[in-house]
């Protein structure tokens, strides 16, 4: 798997990231390790992961179990230094449904993170939630503070409007400060239907977003890249026999119109729809890594055999140049 610097870093990232939401969860700790074991032996070495992951279930050890499990394999494995390591902090309250966006609510956090972490710093830290009612100045010169302290190397922000990105990169810049270096918002070939979108603080990345990108250059790593295999899943059980929350939030005339195409250009290949789908988000005018939530070594494989494949200009422009594409 081939390596990308993250623009305004040092950081060499492997161009697919490893999405760890189900590790310690749906997936037991040895499959979570023989799964890191197949994206490290493959080439990989970006991993993502979040405080928050896990805390929602109760008993002891749970708390940010995702985290605890990369932690002990780190150990076990000894190659602390060989990986990525980007985790999310920030995040909501899940008892009281507050930001904890404050100094000490940020610290603790992520405090905690390098002990769930079994390490010393994190390569990229990002702000999972934006609570807009903190100034941009408040995040900035918060985050600068603890990369001078050696717990963060670089830090990047998730589910933040461009504004606010904007905003928070341009006070970095006239303060002498560093800015975000990358952006992690929700994004895939799949175009949703936002009015069944239940968690609103969840961020897609719009026209303006992707212009945003596009001009300045700044890497976006998003979350659900595959939109949970929309594709696939249609491929194989058929609109009718998809998940229903997955078929209100994805079934559109924009999205089957892309599906055909998808699937005609690979007829006569031996790809697979979700190769396309990955492969797209690959062949963009600004740095991207797709977080992949691989939840088997064989998905591991499939999503690495899907960054060999180079789109043509013609074919993503028939993939996003739809009349009802909000990118036209």
């Amino acid at each position: 798997m081939h390596k990308v610097i993250i623009p305004g870093s040092e950081l060499k990232a492997s161009c697919l990231c490893l999405g760890t939401f189900s590790f310690g969860l749906s997936l037991s700790e040895k499959d979570s390790y023989d799964i890191m074991d197949a994206f490290i032996y493959e080439g990989g070495n970006f991993l993502d992961t979040a405080y928050i992951y896990g805390r929602w279930i109760k008993g002891v050890g749970c708390d940010s179990i995702g985290e605890k499990v990369i932690g002990g394999w780190l150990k076990e494995r000894g190659i602390r230094n060989k990986v990525i390591l980007g985790t999310k902090g920030g995040s909501i309250n899940l008892d009281t449904w507050e930001y904890q966006s404050s100094k000490q609510g940020i610290t603790a956090q992520l405090d905690s993170s390098l002990i769930n972490l079994q390490t010393d710093y994190i390569d990229i830290y990002w702000l999972h939630r934006d609570d807009i009612k903190r100034s941009v100045e408040h995040y900035i010169d918060l985050l600068n503070e603890q990369v001078k302290l050696g717990k963060i190397r670089y830090f990047g922000c998730s589910n933040w409007t461009i504004e606010r990105i904007i905003q928070a990169n341009k006070y970095a810049e006239v303060s002498g400060q560093r800015g975000f270096v990358a952006n992690q918002p929700w994004w895939s070939l799949a175009q949703p239907n936002k009015e069944h979108i239940s968690d609103k603080t969840m961020i897609w990345l719009d026209k303006e977003g992707y212009e945003f990108h596009s001009l300045s250059g700044m890497a976006v790593v998003p979350y659900s890249s595959q939109a949970k295999g929309f594709f696939a899943k249609i491929d194989t059980y058929g609109i009718e026999g998809i998940p229903d929350g997955l078929r209100k939030l994805y079934i559109n005339e924009r999205n089957l119109s892309v599906y055909k195409k998808i699937k005609d250009f690979v007829s006569c290949t031996d790809r697979k729809v979700n190769d396309v789908a990955l492969a797209y988000m690959l062949c963009q005018p600004f740095t991207t890594i797709p977080i992949v939530g691989c939840k088997s070594i064989s998905q591991v494989r499939e999503s690495i055999k899907a960054t060999e494949i180079n789109l043509s200009k013609e074919m993503i422009l028939e993939l996003v140049n739809h009349p009802n594409s909000e990118y036209n």
